[in-house]
């Protein structure tokens, strides 16, 4: 998530240059450590990371279970005037996994027709600010958001 985050931010200011500005919150909250409540239930740990754009917010999770990798996933959080509950969309991010040559990658999970693909954080960056922008779009209704060439 550490990795995640600093792309974000490295990303963040080289947007910021020629367009709006994303903010990039790492830790967004406190980590959460999910204990088992029976045999059968594994315990789980989460970080959040947030990247905000306008009055739209992107959280990144990392789930972590005992004895796994982690996996990082996108959550659309709309703030919009008006609704008491905001729609949120959960998306499957990338896994971490060790590599003998490499130490830790990251494969996608984005297309689950096709296997996971080697990825960057970098790539999953870019693919939540898109979600970032696109929903900062539709709640503004493009008045208030230029065209950015990411």
């Amino acid at each position: 998530m550490a990795a995640v985050a600093a792309a974000a931010k490295r990303r963040s200011a080289m947007i910021a240059d020629h367009g709006p500005s994303i903010i990039v919150r790492y830790p967004s909250s406190s980590a959460l450590s999910l204990e088992a409540g029976s045999p059968e239930t594994v315990h789980q740990r989460m970080r959040f990371a947030a990247f905000c754009l306008g009055r739209s917010r992107v959280q990144v999770y990392s789930a972590r279970q005992d004895g796994g990798w982690p996996h990082l996933h996108l959550v659309s959080t709309p703030l919009r005037k008006g609704r008491r509950h905001a729609r949120l969309v959960s998306l499957p991010g990338c896994r971490v996994v060790p590599d003998e040559k490499y130490g830790l990658v990251l494969y996608d999970l984005a297309d689950r027709l096709v296997p996971p693909r080697l990825t960057s954080p970098d790539d999953f960056v870019y693919r939540a600010f898109e979600l970032l922008a696109a929903e900062a779009f539709r709640a503004t209704k493009g008045h208030e958001l230029e065209r950015v060439a990411w």
